[in-house]
């Protein structure tokens, strides 16, 4: 596993099964998006590492959803550096209680039945509780890193987010949609007929750069490539 980087002061990091993802703020700190597996802390730490920081340089921690692959780290990343974690509160409840998993139905097609098997049995349903610092809602703007807009997306989840940093002009989805064999919806969801929604309207945005938590990220004109897929 190494650092990728997508875009300006934009690293992704892949690790075994999910994406997080490093922004730079702007005043020297950096802004993470989601938290990975709980066993991937340390990987979250030398990736830090190899662009030059501290661990403590993450300042600002945005969580697309409760789910255990993206929550798994939180805990003890926000221990160890004292960053805020930004979270829809309905997300927010469960990670304080300790809860990741939330109900999910595979999509229609044998590779979405397969990714949800595989998923399934690789996420945790429980992670270490803690505490969200800022709840979130639709069409908040958080300013930092030239403002980071919340979109809220259910489907997924009830609570699911993803935020548009508008300075580089990048999305980051977490499981709003994947972009595993080409730019599709996510496998599984709790409800499929609002997630469908959640993504059509987030097609209707402009942006250069899509960060997804599973899949390839797309580096340009990927707000285009979304309205072709879901023609908003």
């Amino acid at each position: 596993m190494g650092v990728i980087k997508i875009g300006d002061g934009l690293t992704e990091v892949p690790l075994s099964g999910v994406n997080v993802f490093f922004l730079a703020d702007g005043t020297g700190g950096l802004v993470l998006f989601d938290a990975g597996f709980p066993t991937s802390e340390r990987a979250i730490e030398a990736a830090v590492e190899a662009l030059g920081h501290e661990l403590t340089d993450i300042r600002h921690i945005f969580v697309s959803h409760s789910h255990g692959d993206h929550t798994g780290a939180l805990a003890n990343l926000k221990a160890r550096t004292g960053a805020s974690i930004y979270m829809h509160r309905s997300e927010a409840n469960l990670v304080a209680k300790g809860r990741a998993a939330t109900h999910l139905t595979a999509g229609p097609g044998f590779l979405s039945r397969r990714m949800h098997r595989r998923l399934m049995n690789i996420v945790p349903p429980t992670v270490t509780a803690v505490e969200t610092d800022v709840l979130v809602n639709d069409g908040d703007v958080v300013p930092i890193a030239g403002g980071i807009e919340v979109i809220h997306t259910p489907g997924h989840t009830p609570g699911h987010a993803v935020f548009l940093a508008r300075e580089p002009g990048a999305i980051f989805l977490g499981d709003a949609a994947a972009n595993v064999y080409g730019l599709r919806p996510m496998s599984s969801h709790g409800d499929h007929w609002q997630a469908e929604q959640s993504i059509r309207r987030v097609a209707q945005r402009e942006f250069e750069v899509a960060c997804f938590g599973h899949g390839t990220a797309i580096r340009r004109r990927a707000s285009a490539r979304f309205r072709r897929r879901w023609k908003a």
